[in-house]
């Protein structure tokens, strides 16, 4: 027997049944304990779903700050905001007198120090932190380091002793800028392996030295061994005469 259907009736579809998905737990890597610039992370703060990681951290100026993940791995955040602030004053200081704001000459040059050692994005790196030049974990703290080195001399700036050495007691010193040119190491781009010694051309070598912010140059030698050998002698003559008080 065939059932009448309504005119103009139209067939139902049933509608789905719509479930709330459970959401995923975030795998989280733990990165207490490590230290980002002068932040130290602490402990987990928490995370919610699809939402930077949350840390807790210490400041080496004693203070706390809590950064996300993101931020301190991409070194964006490296301090509780007391770098900023010094770096704000010291630029509205005269002739960069940290002085006038109540900084002391050893402050600044801790305070540098820091900045090169901790924060990929400082102009000097390269040449410290990025080649695994650190600060000793006590020197963190001004405090320690002043207590160490004392008040910085007129003219003198921080020096190491082991140029490949870290900021650190028995490895650094107040030093006038002859020293620490003598002091320096010889440059990765330096053809020769003799400091102050380098290549003009194919045939030729010469030699300099650098006082008081400038670049003396010395002479130039062939090059050959004998011509090496003479440009390394005008060299040593040259820092027994400019430097002979900082042997």
């Amino acid at each position: 027997m065939t059932i009448p259907q309504e005119k103009n009736s139209t067939s139902t579809i049933a509608p789905a049944v719509v479930t709330k998905k459970k959401r995923g737990i975030k795998k989280v890597t733990d990165i207490t304990g490590q230290r980002f610039g002068r932040l130290t992370v602490v402990s987990l703060l928490g995370h919610k779903f699809n939402e930077p990681v949350l840390w807790r951290c210490a400041c080496a100026c004693g203070k706390s700050a809590v950064v996300s993940g993101p931020d301190l791995k991409s070194a964006h955040t490296t301090s509780c905001g007391c770098y900023r602030l010094e770096q704000t004053i010291l630029r509205s200081t005269r002739h960069g007198q940290a002085r006038r704001c109540g900084f002391s000459g050893a402050y600044v040059s801790w305070a540098g120090m820091i900045d090169r050692c901790t924060r990929p994005k400082a102009e000097f790196w390269h040449l410290y932190g990025g080649r695994g030049i650190k600060v000793c974990e006590v020197w963190m703290n001004f405090e320690n380091f002043f207590a160490y080195m004392g008040d910085r001399p007129e003219g003198l700036s921080l020096d190491r002793i082991e140029v490949n050495g870290n900021y650190e007691p028995g490895n650094t010193r107040w030093a006038n800028a002859s020293t620490q040119a003598r002091n320096q190491r010889i440059r990765s781009t330096n053809k020769t392996g003799i400091k102050g010694v380098y290549v003009i051309d194919a045939k030729r070598c010469g030699a300099s030295i650098f006082v008081n912010g400038k670049s003396i140059f010395l002479g130039v030698f062939p090059l050959t061994p004998d011509g090496l050998d003479r440009a390394k002698a005008a060299r040593l003559l040259a820092e027994d005469v400019y430097w002979g008080d900082n042997k």
